[in-house]
């Protein structure tokens, strides 16, 4: 019964946060994105299952197979938040995300990783110095939910940290 009721109350979490950002164009990097046939049947992998759950609720959601592909669209593109798998065969999800950060710091502290596997040596080291969040796929809709909350919620305020202006006056 708690797992139901766990459940549940993600599930309206998630379906209010994502309708608080309307709009948000994301843009998902998985060279595994389109469908593969497998035992006759055609199966999705995540970057398409992510498109698929944020079109849903209204918002963009662009799917490329490679990080060079991603950089030219965000050179001309208005993107709020980019999901990217770590491995990929051109560059991989650290490559993108130095690249990224280079050209649009601000982009770059709304980037998720995604991984079909675990992490091994310098690509772990360089994901877990960056403090980014990390999503194991399959990606289930709580997990994607609370993701994109944590990434684009206004950071609290640490205890004794003074009020901005508007806040004293309000």
């Amino acid at each position: 019964q708690r797992f139901i009721n766990e459940d549940a109350f993600h599930g309206r979490t998630g379906e209010y946060i994502l309708q608080q950002s309307k709009g948000t164009a994301y843009l998902i990097v998985d060279n595994d994105s389109f469908g593969r046939p497998i035992a006759g049947m055609q199966l999705k992998a995540a970057g398409e299952t992510i498109a698929e759950l944020l079109r849903k609720h209204g918002h963009v959601a662009d799917t490329v197979l490679s990080a060079r592909t991603a950089l030219d669209l965000l050179e001309n593109g208005d993107y709020d938040i980019i999901l990217s798998d770590i491995r990929m065969p051109d560059m991989d999800g650290p490559g993108l995300f130095q690249a990224v950060r280079d050209r649009w710091p601000d982009l770059a502290r709304r980037t998720v990783f995604m991984t079909g596997g675990t992490l091994h040596g310098e690509v772990d080291a360089f994901v877990r110095s960056l403090d980014r969040p990390t999503l194991e796929k399959p990606v289930s809709e709580v997990e994607l939910l609370s993701v994109i909350d944590r990434i684009t919620r206004p950071p609290a305020r640490r205890d004794g940290e003074a009020a901005t202006v508007v806040e004293a006056v309000s």
